[in-house]
């Protein structure tokens, strides 16, 4: 909630400084926007809830079956084709997120954190298609988009830490008031990053298949796996590496095929 209310303020400033523009809010845009910060909510929650029971790299291959889901009703909803190779390299994406998981794939010990993560997938996978739909057809900035989505889901985020987490508006001032320094500046900086990544998801969904998106969103999973063993000096396994190596090797080739399908057409 607090990385989201930053996010916000983020966002509102770059538009005051003239750095972004952000479009006039209109009725169906108002709709989208309500359902997409419902679903980022969704996402959000259930995400720390599988969390609470899983290792990160089971969440990590659970949210990989995403590729194959979206691709399919990405064809039969919008109509998109991929080829074979794009398929092929989708697969070995998730392929190495079921590779740097494998250890931690103990699903008797872990069946309510798979409920959960599944339930995070489904939120993920049912707003994936609707966001490409969306946002290729929209006049609206991608700062806009994140803006206008992060704004409406502050009460909706507000109202399921009141509902479900037992946080009531008393109780928010306190942890502000709480807060160290460092603490703080955390917030800070991950809420400006969050507001600058979501404008870089809506600028993608303008520009590429939701297929595209979301095996980029399992990229970045992978990066930050790397980045946070080696800034918190954490030991990946032969295994994990390999796992991880295959996922990259995979998103890199179906961006390279479709950058050299692209120059063919354009020939």
């Amino acid at each position: 909630l607090l990385q989201n209310l930053v996010a916000v303020l983020f966002l509102l400033l770059a538009a005051a400084c003239g750095m972004t523009q952000i479009a006039v809010l209109d009725t169906s845009q108002a709709i989208f926007y309500t359902w997409d910060a419902l679903v980022l909510v969704l996402q959000l929650w259930t995400s720390f809830e599988a969390m609470q029971y899983l290792p990160v790299s089971a969440t990590t291959i659970v949210r990989a079956l995403a590729i194959p889901v979206v691709a399919v009703l990405e064809r039969i909803l919008l109509g998109t084709r991929l080829s074979m190779i794009h398929h092929l390299c989708a697969w070995i994406v998730v392929f190495g997120a079921a590779l740097y998981a494998q250890e931690d794939l103990i699903v008797a010990e872990y069946r309510i954190g798979y409920l959960w993560a599944v339930a995070n997938l489904a939120a993920y996978v049912s707003n994936s298609v609707l966001d490409k739909y969306f946002m290729s057809h929209s006049f609206q900035t991608a700062t806009g988009i994140t803006l206008y989505t992060q704004l409406i889901s502050l009460p909706i985020a507000l109202a399921q830490d009141v509902t479900f987490n037992n946080v009531s508006l008393v109780g928010l001032v306190q942890l502000l008031r709480l807060l160290d320094r460092n603490t703080s500046a955390a917030v800070l900086l991950t809420g400006c990053f969050a507001a600058m990544l979501g404008a870089c998801y809506a600028e993608c969904y303008k520009c590429a298949n939701a297929t595209s998106v979301t095996i980029a969103g399992n990229v970045n999973k992978v990066l930050s796996v790397l980045v946070g063993a080696f800034i918190f000096g954490g030991r990946l396994s032969t295994v994990q590496i390999a796992g991880m190596c295959a996922c990259l090797g995979g998103a890199f080739s179906y961006a390279m095929v479709g950058s050299t399908t692209r120059k063919a057409q354009g020939k």
